[in-house]
């Protein structure tokens, strides 16, 4: 049994790559990241929007922005309703990078708004709902002023990298009079949490404060929150990511091999290494052999073209719910670089005679990446620009359609310059193989 595993990432304006001078007025060029119906990707949008009241640092955007060529940039989107957004720079160093656009101007009128973000020669969609005004709430801190009580952290932060909307601290209020709150911290080593919305009843209430900026240094902070008259505290852990120095998220460089522990089987290992090259149907492969501790070695076969990556194997070797006689051979696109949060592929179909009862069954693959720039912890190592990817085979068969889930879900977590560092298959609600990393070398 096989698997597949992805995760996916996003830069912000930092960046170790060497900066380039822009006296000479040289304009950056680049695309706007989106999913397939033009909707910006990643939707960050940020404050409360009430009709009549300006917009303040509160309220703001996150686009992600493939930067092709360095330079100077200015992007906007368009007046709707009263207000817009905009912001300029310069960018130092290429690739996949998030910006904040700030909000400018006064809703006017309760409305759903849609907003065009434009940059070089291209465009993305956002929509944000105006608000009536509504009177300010009235609550407590749980916990002030001492700890913030019950206070819970999602997601790791690591030195360096920008916070991502997976990044966000739970707290609770003690509400005494319903309506519109908004809520910061301190700003400790380069970052900060913020949360606005609306509370809707009264009593102990959790709400969100995301985490905004870019950690300087590893270590604890501790926040203090400020809320009306009331505060309390929080520390937050910043951790530290692997250094890496090879850009893909499953690199197929000779002698390269990776340990894995066997979650189910405690004890157990399986090694995977990159023995040798070969060409298939005109096609040049890296062939990788993989061995239990305890068992006989598998032997794969990978490429990548351009941002591509493709296993070449049984079709239905991402599946258990069936097995084709005979056995049909495919090139399976199962991995990307450049995905934004939220997008997704599907594979070839194969139909062939299944060997329980030799009826024709088709089969197919959607891969989603869940998380294109997740920083994780596996097995005590921290990991930055990790592609979370889901897998679901589907299958169907001459007679019947649409598609229909096998029941199992394989989700596959691909670090930048190290590969897959976990993997999990979930097969009708039971946990059916996973695997951590325990070491590794990337040439």
């Amino acid at each position: 049994m096989k698997k597949i595993f992805q995760y996916c990432f996003i830069l912000l304006l930092f960046s170790c790559q060497r900066e380039y001078s822009f006296e000479n007025g040289q304009h950056a060029k680049g695309s706007l990241q989106s999913d397939t119906t033009n909707n910006c990707l990643p939707k960050t949008i940020t404050g409360i929007y009430t009709q009549g009241i300006s917009l303040t640092d509160s309220n703001f955007i996150t686009v992600s922005i493939n930067v092709k060529q360095a330079g100077l940039f200015s992007i906007s989107t368009d007046t709707v309703n009263g207000y817009y957004f905009t912001a300029s720079g310069s960018f130092a160093a290429l690739g996949i990078i998030q910006v904040q656009l700030n909000g400018k101007g006064k809703p006017a009128a309760i409305d759903t708004d849609n907003f065009k973000v434009s940059f070089d020669s291209s465009a993305c969609m956002f929509q944000i709902t105006t608000m009536a005004q509504n009177p300010t709430a009235a609550y407590t801190l749980h916990g002030s002023p001492n700890d913030c009580m019950n206070f819970t952290i999602h997601g790791v932060l690591a030195k360096n990298i920008p916070a991502t909307d997976s990044n966000y601290v739970l707290i609770e209020l003690n509400v005494t009079s319903q309506g519109i709150y908004s809520i910061k911290t301190n700003t400790v080593n380069g970052y900060y949490f913020t949360g606005t919305g609306k509370l809707n009843s009264t009593g102990i209430q959790t709400v969100s404060l995301k985490a905004i900026g870019s950690p300087i240094q590893s270590g604890n902070d501790l926040f203090t929150v400020n809320a009306i008259t009331t505060n309390c505290s929080f520390t937050d852990t910043v951790l530290t990511a692997i250094s890496v120095t090879n850009p893909d998220h499953f690199p197929l460089t000779a002698n390269s091999n990776w340990n894995y522990d066997d979650l189910l089987n405690t004890g157990d290992t399986l090694n995977r290494k990159i023995v040798d090259s070969a060409i298939v149907n005109g096609r040049y492969y890296k062939r990788v052999n993989e061995k239990p501790i305890n068992g006989s070695v598998t032997q794969f076969s990978y490429n990548k073209v351009d941002t591509n990556y493709y296993e070449y194997c049984s079709a239905d070797q991402y599946t258990t719910s069936l097995k084709f006689a005979p056995e049909i051979k495919a090139n399976i696109l199962f991995l990307k670089e450049n995905l934004s949060t939220d997008s997704s592929w599907v594979s070839d179909e194969y139909i062939g005679p299944a060997t329980i009862n030799q009826q024709a069954i088709f089969l197919q693959y959607k891969f989603t990446c869940k998380d294109a720039n997740a920083t994780v912890t596996v097995n005590g190592k921290t990991f930055a620009h990790v592609y979370i990817i889901e897998l679901k085979p589907q299958v169907r068969s001459a007679i019947t359609y649409p598609y229909a889930s096998t029941g199992e879900i394989k989700t596959i977590y691909y670090a930048k310059g190290v590969g897959i560092i976990y993997s999990k298959t979930i097969v009708n609600s039971y946990i059916f193989q996973e695997r951590q990393i325990r070491n590794w070398q990337v040439n």
